[in-house]
């Protein structure tokens, strides 16, 4: 099989150095690792002058992952008012395909965008083969979304639902959203974690004199709740909170502003499991919210950093989705006593149930059930 891996935060080169943080990346390093993957082509769109200089400096060697770049031969506008869009869309199908080096097959081929601007840009290329569609949560009822643009949305999410074969989600409502408009080709893959990362980095043992340390790793994005959060750390100026991520559309961050908080901006992927060894507890408080039923990754990966986990019950599947290995909290009360009880004792829930959680939970086990289900469909291909 050939994935054509559109949707990537950067080329290959680059997030090998920088790292596979998001949903996006890890599943493509999880494709790239995958025995029933034979190539795989981080196609980018990219300016003239940028791909004359990445053609001449590009790396010629057959590793089984590949950046290519394709650029727009006219501006977008002349392309359509001249009525040149299916002669581009070939012409960049065969550029890819000589730079690949590969005719891309129906059967053999996935073309993978994630999210809708890299479905767009997959749509610049007449290619075939399986298309698939993914998104990491509700992109349509998400409250980052401004309300003049949701309209536009979903005539986009409708246009990706007819042109896609397979319709990925990690979270019940997308898909269910893609079910209820007549498109029933959704399928749930769910987030993961490389627990791997972790195993050099054990957490440090409390001792009844430590001062505690609350550690929150992710994007400060309006699904928090900010009210929640700004209390439990003027409530409690004697515990340390540590807050690695940065704000995205949402000014409530500086509500969280206090001398017992330290922030500490985005962090490569290799920075995390070296700073979660030192959080004592991890928490996650999400407001409650029919589209916020996230696949959260920094659970998956604040249990493979062995650090109890805290949760707001944000949605009505938490406990279901992670097998009862995390504590649900509603109120700051039930915070601080849930803190309280997991400062005297290290972790709670039985190491051996959490270990076989994250194996199953691995990336490499959730994208090989996704193409073992794919070549099954394929008659085996």
């Amino acid at each position: 099989m050939t994935v054509y891996y559109f949707g990537a935060d950067k080329t290959w080169e680059d997030l090998k150095k920088f790292g596979f943080r998001r949903r996006n990346t890890c599943i493509l390093k999880a494709l790239s690792e995958s025995r029933q993957v034979k190539r795989v082509f981080v196609i980018r769109k990219t300016t003239r002058a940028k791909w004359i200089k990445w053609f001449f400096s590009r790396s010629k060697n057959n590793d089984k992952v590949s950046d290519i770049l394709f650029f727009s031969l006219l501006p977008g506008a002349l392309t359509k008012r001249l009525g040149l869009q299916a002669f581009e869309k070939k012409l960049n199908a065969r550029l890819i395909s000589t730079l690949t080096n590969h005719s891309p097959s129906s059967k053999d081929t996935l073309i993978w965008s994630y999210w809708p601007g890299a479905y767009l840009i997959s749509r610049d290329v007449a290619m075939k083969g399986t298309r698939v569609f993914d998104s990491d949560h509700n992109i349509i009822d998400d409250p980052n979304i401004a309300e003049d643009q949701k309209a536009i949305r979903k005539a986009l999410l409708l246009d990706i639902a007819e042109h896609s074969d397979i319709l990925l989600s990690s979270v019940r409502s997308m898909l269910s959203w893609f079910d209820g408009n007549g498109f029933s080709k959704s399928v749930r893959l769910r987030n993961g974690v490389e627990a791997k990362r972790f195993v050099n980095s054990p957490s440090a043992e409390r001792t009844a004199d430590k001062q505690i340390t609350i550690g929150y790793c992710g994007t400060l994005s309006k699904w928090i709740d900010y009210n929640l959060f700004g209390e439990l750390i003027r409530r409690n100026p004697n515990w340390t909170f540590l807050i690695v991520g940065k704000p995205y559309r949402s000014k409530e961050a500086g509500q969280l502003v206090a001398p017992n908080v330290t922030f500490l901006g985005e962090k490569k992927s290799s920075e995390i499991p070296a700073i979660m060894a030192s959080f004592d507890i991890g928490i996650n408080l999400y407001l409650p919210h029919p589209a916020l039923d996230v696949d959260s990754m920094k659970l998956y990966e604040y249990l493979a950093a062995e650090i109890p986990v805290i949760s707001t019950p944000f949605h009505s599947f938490i406990q279901e989705d992670f097998e009862d290995l995390i504590t649900v909290a509603l109120t700051v009360e039930q915070i601080e006593a849930a803190i309280e009880e997991y400062s005297t004792k290290k972790f709670k829930v039985n190491k051996g149930d959490v270990a076989a959680f994250l194996e199953k939970s691995s990336w490499s086990n959730r994208v090989d059930e996704f193409l073992n289900m794919v070549n099954s469909n394929n008659g085996g291909q």
